[in-house]
């Protein structure tokens, strides 16, 4: 349910993955102020109660979904995003 109520917020461009045990990245091509807009929007709409299939048994679980935005200059190396990723999804964590 988490998985398609991003994609429906990411839509069809979007190229969406896991990045660690509890996080997930999306990947745009869109404007740097539309997907600010998109993560303020995602932290809210991807926040709250699932029901999950553990053993057999459907249980509830509680996320609290954190979104950032990192901004690749045109022709930059694609290490360079790489890094930004790793300390984006790091500082969300925690880490």
């Amino acid at each position: 349910a988490l998985i398609a109520r991003f994609a429906a917020l990411t839509g069809d461009e979007a190229i969406i993955g896991r990045w660690s045990l509890d996080q997930f990245v999306a990947v745009l091509d869109i404007p740097a102020g539309r997907a600010i807009s998109l993560s303020a929007e995602a932290t809210t709409k991807l926040s709250g109660s699932y029901a999950v299939q553990e053993n057999g048994q459907s249980q509830k679980v509680s996320v609290q979904a954190t979104a950032g935005v990192i901004d690749r200059a045109a022709g930059a190396p694609p290490e360079t995003f790489h890094q930004k990723l790793e300390q984006l999804a790091g500082a969300i964590s925690g880490a």
